[in-house]
């Protein structure tokens, strides 16, 4: 069985942009049907989608702060496959 690792991590200054990226994303769920995608922004996203990370997302967006609560306090993300670009 295949699991889905975190590939990329999306860091926008704020929850709007974050918002908007995702909302980008989200059409091309159409083509690649496995494609996972969480949005983090809210405390009320980050309970939502934290329940979806039994099965890690391939692509992570979300505001600076609360991918600083994802990544260090509460829940966990295996990022070992994120590579950086920079």
């Amino acid at each position: 069985m295949y699991l889905p690792k975190t590939q990329t991590i999306i860091v926008c200054p704020s929850r709007e942009l974050a918002r908007q990226v995702n909302e980008f994303a989200l059409p091309f769920i159409k083509y690649f049907q496995t494609l996972k995608v969480r949005l983090f922004t809210s405390k009320t996203e980050m309970s939502q989608n934290s329940q979806g990370l039994s099965v890690p997302p391939h692509i992570v967006i979300g505001a600076s702060g609360r991918l600083a609560d994802l990544l260090t306090k509460n829940y966990e993300l295996d990022l070992h496959q994120v590579k950086d670009w920079s």
